[in-house]
């Protein structure tokens, strides 16, 4: 084992791999964003995606890499993956670490959402998530994704965090995990290809009108099989918009709306499990008082109420 938890490429080194691997002309490369995984700016044209030492094993991005694929072809809007001059769908940076798969991205133009939403926005993300989950229903990958059974979301991570939390919070934790298996067990909601993250912070406005925006979702980093109704914001002031846009393309599965507790449980665990254990090991444990941490806990103890 590596004594690398984590390596921060040099932007010219892989400005030189993307060159040599993928046959394209690099004039500039720029770290973008390192966070759960490193983004760099390829330019002209590209953004380079380095997955973390194993998050993601080489057969699961290329799992990813297959869905956008299928998902544009299905009509919805995604960054094309760019092929390596081999024909692969992937590279790999061998990292201090250990190997680190590689994804190069064309750009796509476009701008973030800023808040507050207008209600078009909110609509024209309904549909897309609803088209992501039509789209699903044909998707036929030739590589294999990570588990998103209970026993993945929901039992792995509890255990996980049980140690490093406090007498009666590992009581609420047992608590609301017992509580969502047995509803999710009795009334299950339908399962299907999720995008696992499906928040405005994925996705770019890139043209159409305030009322009737048009959308390009990205980061399917956490996109696999699960409950239908996990892409969908319980909570949002503009919910009835988002599922107006949803029911256009596609009905909403009724057993999901009464999942909600059940399914904010899963969530909750594993933002629990991201802020005190995998986030700390390469931000410090610093980033534990960013308000992250406290905001999981107060999600957990008002659920357990």
């Amino acid at each position: 084992m590596s004594d690398v938890l984590r390596s921060l490429a040099r932007p010219d080194a892989l400005g030189r791999l993307v060159e040599r691997e993928w046959g394209v002309p690099v004039e500039h490369v720029t770290l973008h964003r390192s966070l759960a995984n490193d983004v760099y700016r390829v330019d002209p044209g590209h953004f380079l995606k380095v997955y973390r030492h194993g998050w993601r094993s080489p057969e699961e991005v290329a799992w990813e890499c297959e869905l956008a694929g299928h998902l544009a072809r299905e009509g919805v809007p995604v960054p094309p993956v760019v092929r390596r001059a081999d024909g692969a769908l992937s590279g790999t940076w061998q990292a201090p670490e250990g190997p680190r798969p590689l994804v190069l991205l064309e750009t796509v133009e476009g701008h973030r959402p800023v808040p507050p939403f207008a209600p078009g926005l909110h609509r024209a993300h309904g549909r897309l998530v609803a088209r992501i989950h039509a789209a699903g229903e044909s998707f036929r990958p030739g590589h294999r994704r990570g588990g998103t059974d209970l026993a993945a979301v929901l039992d792995a991570p509890l255990a996980e965090v049980l140690p490093l939390l406090s007498a009666a919070d590992r009581d609420r934790a047992v608590s609301v995990a017992a509580a969502a298996r047995a509803g999710l067990a009795a009334n299950p909601p339908l399962r299907g290809l999720c995008h696992g993250d499906a928040t405005m912070d994925n996705v770019l406005i890139t043209g159409g009108t305030e009322e009737e925006p048009e959308l390009v979702v990205f980061d399917f980093d956490l996109a696999g099989e699960g409950f239908l109704i996990a892409d969908f914001p319980f909570g949002s002031p503009n919910w009835g918009h988002f599922v107006a846009g949803y029911t256009e393309i596609r009905p909403v599965d009724r057993a999901g709306l009464a999942a909600e507790a059940w399914l904010d449980a899963i969530e909750v665990i594993a933002g629990l499990r991201f802020h005190l254990i995998t986030k700390p090991a390469w931000r410090g444990a610093e980033s534990q008082a960013e308000g992250w941490l406290d905001q999981a806990l107060g999600d957990l103890r008002a659920l357990a109420g």
